[in-house]
């Protein structure tokens, strides 16, 4: 059964200039799906949509990227199925509905909810709708009101230096409950209903270049969807979840456009839809959702590199990644060494490369290389605070010079900035200057190295 949304009952009272800005403490993210979520500088910022039983509104998340912690306030009431972007230091959502009826309301709000303000409404009050920011501009796409009975072909944008909303040229396939990303200088759009009557669900990839005022086609996804989410790094399209009418999933899709070429990658942890995706820094940030039974109360961040999931907070008690450790994977010494230090907590700006080699191709074995990388990859996260996503651990085959060369050359530095500690940690043979002895060391050439396990004489230095 194909289940586009359960939307509750509430009276149609948006009160657009909203209650007096008050500031909260939140724990954690709010369980909802249909909801804005946005990155403005490196706070994400979470607002709108349904928990299936009351609409929450009126109120802003805010989650620290860098130092993991919440806070909160008061903003104008906003409904569900919204959709928004962000625009320099300023959000800007748009439309949804309260009950069966459309939006046209436009508001732009700061961090921690400031100056939150009213713009000129949208031309055609809608919901399930798209929104991109691009060239400082706001970009409307498709979308769905019930008093014309169609999936809507209708884009616009706004600029919001002259406050003027403009016409753009009509999309070629209908959509609600799409997807949005920009790629380049085009707007790519994926997949979403078709129809008013919720049976067709689209397969179609079209972009749109604004500078050209023209359509084109891309391609097709692996299958139809709505309520996927989607969030474009490096040229790449990521595609996450949805429902396929046949039910919700948690596979997670790559697109390059030009390539035609799909492929899947490691699904999400558990089945979503009508969540919302934000890329910060090539990190991608799903918030909150809708799993076919409840609305998720959840923060997982995905990264494309090494194709990983992290559960920033679970659908449950806030998780280590916040600085509470699961009863079940609390730190116990177990040693002397153990117990210098008690567990601190989650730094979620560290990161640590751990390898350890045993058997080399070309030279004598290395003992307990392997089990030392091991444990060290443990004691950075329980005593040291790296979050788990952020330790990779090379071991045996899989500390070739490709995968170590990926992660300290390529890894390391994207996700790293000035404010963060790193950690490099090698158990195996090493290679010191061929001046200072022979022997294995010669063998590997004359400057200092880390010989990975298929390194052979002639190879070079990593």
């Amino acid at each position: 059964m194909l289940l586009a949304g359960v939307i509750p009952v509430c009276a149609y009272n948006p009160n657009v200039d909203g209650p007096p800005r008050q500031e909260f403490r939140p724990s954690r993210l709010p369980a909802a799906w249909g909801h804005f979520s946005g990155i403005i500088g490196d706070s994400l910022v979470m607002t709108g949509g349904t928990d299936g039983r009351d609409l929450k509104v009126g109120r802003l998340y805010q989650y620290d990227l860098k130092t993991g912690e919440w806070s909160g306030s008061t903003v104008p009431y906003l409904g569900v199925y919204t959709a928004g972007a962000v625009i320099g230091d300023r959000a800007y959502v748009t439309g949804g509905q309260w009950v069966n009826v459309p939006l046209p309301y436009v508001f732009t709000l700061g961090l921690d909810g400031r100056d939150s303000v009213e713009l000129p409404r949208m031309p055609i009050a809608r919901r399930g709708h798209a929104a991109v920011a691009f060239m400082g501009k706001l970009f409307i796409l498709g979308g769905f009101n019930p008093s014309n009975s169609r999936a809507m072909t209708d884009a616009e944008s706004y600029d919001p230096r002259m406050k003027k909303w403009t016409e753009l040229k009509e999309m070629p396939t209908p959509r609600w409950n799409h997807a949005a990303v920009i790629v380049g200088k085009r707007i790519v759009l994926l997949g979403g209903f078709s129809d008013v009557s919720m049976t067709t669900l689209e397969d179609s990839v079209e972009a749109y270049d604004p500078e050209l005022r023209q359509w084109n086609t891309l391609g097709r996804m692996p299958t139809g969807l709505i309520g996927h989410a989607a969030a474009a790094v490096d040229g790449k399209i990521y595609v996450f979840g949805g429902n396929t009418g046949s039910g919700i999933t948690s596979k997670t899709w790559v697109f390059i456009p030009g390539t035609g070429r799909w492929k899947e990658l490691k699904a999400m942890p558990r089945p979503n839809c009508f969540m919302a995706a934000n890329q910060h820094n090539g990190l991608i940030y799903l918030t909150g959702g809708f799993d076919g039974f409840t609305a998720l109360a959840v923060l997982w961040r995905y990264d494309p590199i090494s194709d990983t999931w992290t559960e920033l907070q679970s659908d449950g008690a806030p998780d280590e990644s916040q600085g509470v450790a699961k009863r079940s994977e609390r730190f116990e010494p177990k040693s002397e060494v153990d117990r210098f230090a008690q567990r601190p907590g989650v730094r979620p700006n560290d990161f640590a490369v751990v390898i350890g080699i045993d058997s080399y191709r070309s030279v004598r074995a290395a003992s307990n290389g392997e089990h030392d990388a091991a444990t060290m990859a443990k004691l950075f996260k329980s005593i040291l605070g790296v979050p788990e996503a952020n330790i990779v651990l090379l071991t045996g085959a899989n500390a070739a010079r490709a995968d170590m060369s990926k992660f300290l050359e390529e890894w390391l530095p994207r996700h790293a900035d000035k404010d963060s500690r790193v950690y490099v940690y090698f158990s195996g043979h090493g290679a010191p200057d061929s001046r200072t002895g022979g022997g294995i060391p010669r063998a590997m050439g004359r400057r200092p190295c880390l010989p990975p396990v298929h390194r052979v004489p002639d190879e070079g230095p990593l």
